[in-house]
């Protein structure tokens, strides 16, 4: 199977990064409330992106894309089998001339 698009992989996963973001940003300041050592400069950031991204690639990414793998695949197949026909054709009308 072809790779989808890399627009429609950047799009899915700002997407899925923004709705993460809203999500956890109050629970992160109710954290850092509670421990204050993890809200200082860096270890906050660290935490965040640990977490974040074990999230996204464990969790979220896998059913998302397979949530939508009729789309992400739909026209990178087009834009293939397209390709393939195009060529096909120069092809015979290169023998052909």
């Amino acid at each position: 199977m072809q790779q989808p698009a890399r627009w429609k992989q950047w799009l899915l996963l700002s997407l899925a990064i923004w709705v993460l973001m809203l999500l956890l940003e109050p629970l992160y300041a109710g954290l850092y409330v509670f421990a204050p050592l993890l809200a200082t400069w860096g270890v906050r950031h660290l935490l965040m992106a640990f977490i974040n991204v074990a999230l996204l690639v464990f969790v979220i990414m896998p059913r998302l894309v397979k949530l939508t793998s009729a789309w992400l695949h739909k026209l990178t197949a087009i834009v293939y089998s397209s390709r393939k026909a195009t060529t096909g054709l120069m092809r015979a009308l290169l023998i052909a001339g």
